[in-house]
């Protein structure tokens, strides 16, 4: 579905039925078309392994629950401020 109707930004969740947000985030950064793709990982999985492997992963940006809206409103307008700013 990404690939078809490529978003902005992906909110990914690590705990999920297969496959789980780690193998999410390594197949969209092994292709062309979604290497780039800002990837916020907001999950219950917030201990320092997983936050470690998901930027090693390439993950953008990391946010562990509970989280409140002003939080990940935040952390998205700062990826898009990356993203911009790249893009110069």
């Amino acid at each position: 579905m990404i690939e078809q109707n490529r978003p902005d930004l992906l909110v990914l969740d690590l705990m999920m039925p297969p496959p789980d947000g780690i193998e999410v985030l390594r197949t969209l950064r092994s292709r062309t078309q979604t290497a780039t793709l800002p990837v916020v990982i907001l999950t219950a999985k917030g201990d320092e392994a997983n936050t470690r492997l998901s930027f090693d992963l390439g993950a953008t940006d990391f946010l562990s629950k509970p989280f409140t809206p002003p939080q990940l409103d935040a952390r998205v307008r700062t990826c898009f401020a990356r993203v911009a700013g790249a893009a110069r």
